[in-house]
């Protein structure tokens, strides 16, 4: 078994057969999600055109999570350096909502889109191009220049996949391209980097000097959105930070599931860590029950630390999926410009610290088509309250975990005793997050 062992278990370890995991468990009446998606064609060197596997791999990854997508291949258009968004004197636009919309220039993503967008209201339409012209800088309107940048995103029907600056070139590995198509439309969805805050408090995830500061870096959001896991996986990242073992039930791209536990950054307990694994948050070389630490540095947590200190929660991002598309087909929204003016996120551009960019960054898994879970992450505390099994409401009795959750789940048990056990026969895995937890 994995990590700490079950000492003295009547238990028998179960690994989850392939076919098994192929089954899934669909989101009853979700939508149909449309994406028109072009592409800039060879400059003589490259071109950016995504492999079938790309896309069939996010339609995947959205049949795993319960929704129906559609990925259609377009049309070949001009290889352009980069995409602006206003004239040759100001081409990152005059804001950062009218990049879209400005279309007076051939390498525009306005002039490309209303020349060969074939669908209207109720598709999103996506661009694979090189780079784009943006600002940056803290959210500088002054600083403008052509950025190596994974992608951009509209709060409504469109976005960006741009690989082909220096740290993904030319054009991206497979698994950056699938990951990041996922990632950008995310942001259609109505899906920040940061998970809940979002949607709770407008745009906060992007201002690092507010209290109630969420980062897109807290490991405890196991999803593609995250600038901690959109490029390099979500199980691979989390295995080399060393806060989960092998057989937790996650993977490389997906959404967040909302099942992590929350944290506090002013009272961590590192033997309990992740609630899946006991974590050096500090990185001195022992465990204690309570550290301060910020987690939302960009790579490690020990190499930085945050502005301020807060608690850091996951969010079930596909159950609160918002389709843009589908609001301004519905006409939801008098105009385009209400729509784009919804709360629920700020106009995206992501931009990742080189850390966390391009292949040579470290592991990068393999880009395939990941099966379907059947279980869930389950976890146990003995002799805790009544709960159902997600971290922040946990098992008080591994019995009733074991008797009311799916096949092939994987069980995190609080080190400690638990007595009445009858029969662990359900096939699953079940950890000790640190010590030993006994099973009688």
């Amino acid at each position: 078994m994995n990590g700490p062992r079950l000492g003295w278990a009547w238990l028998r370890r179960w690994w989850i057969p392939a076919s098994a995991a192929l089954t899934m468990v669909a989101v009853a009446g979700a939508e149909v999600i449309r994406v028109e998606i072009d592409y800039m064609g060879s400059n003589g060197d490259h071109d950016h055109k995504p492999d079938p596997l790309v896309l069939e791999s996010v339609e995947k990854m959205f049949q795993c999570g319960g929704h129906t997508l559609i990925l259609e291949l377009g049309d070949e258009i001009e290889h352009h350096d980069a995409l602006v968004g206003g004239p040759p004197e100001a081409p990152c636009g005059k804001n950062r909502a009218d990049w879209f919309a400005y279309a007076g220039a051939p390498n525009s993503f306005g002039a490309i889109r209303d020349e060969y967008r074939d669908h209207g209201d109720g598709w999103h339409y996506a661009l694979f191009g090189h780079q784009i012209y943006a600002y940056y800088g803290a959210g500088d309107t002054t600083l403008c220049g052509q950025v190596g940048w994974s992608g951009r995103a509209s709060r409504i029907d469109e976005f960006v996949v741009s690989l082909g600056g220096p740290s993904f070139a030319p054009k991206g590995t497979p698994f950056e391209q699938a990951a990041t198509l996922a990632h950008e439309l995310g942001h259609n969805l109505g899906l920040s980097h940061c998970g809940l805050y979002s949607h709770e408090v407008a745009g906060l995830c992007d201002w690092d000097n507010l209290p109630g500061y969420i980062g897109p870096f807290a490991f405890n959001v196991p999803s593609v959105m995250s600038y901690r896991y959109q490029v390099r996986g979500i199980r691979t990242q989390m295995l080399e930070d060393e806060l989960i073992f092998s057989g937790v039930l996650l993977k490389e791209m997906d959404y967040s599931r909302g099942r992590m536990c929350s944290l506090n950054e002013q009272d961590l307990d590192e033997n309990r860590g992740s609630s899946m694994k006991s974590v050096d948050f500090d990185c001195d070389g022992q465990l204690e029950a309570s550290v301060a630490q910020g987690l939302n540095a960009s790579k490690t947590w020990c190499n930085g630390e945050d502005p301020v200190l807060n608690e850091l929660y996951d969010y079930n991002q596909w159950a609160n999926i918002v389709d843009g598309a589908q609001l301004l087909l519905r006409g939801d929204f008098a105009s385009r410009r209400e729509l784009g003016l919804r709360k629920l996120l700020p106009l995206a551009s992501c931009g990742m610290p080189g850390v966390f960019r391009g292949a040579g960054a470290g592991d990068q898994p393999e880009l395939k088509l990941e099966p379907c879970f059947i279980g869930d992450n389950i976890y146990v505390e003995s002799g805790g309250s009544e709960g159902n099994g997600v971290c922040d409401s946990p098992y008080g009795n591994l019995q009733e975990a074991h008797d009311q959750s799916a096949d092939y789940s994987a069980f995190f048990l609080q080190p400690g005793a638990y007595g009445g056990t009858e029969l662990l026969s359900r096939p699953g895995v079940y950890h000790s997050r640190a010590g030993i937890s006994v099973v009688r």
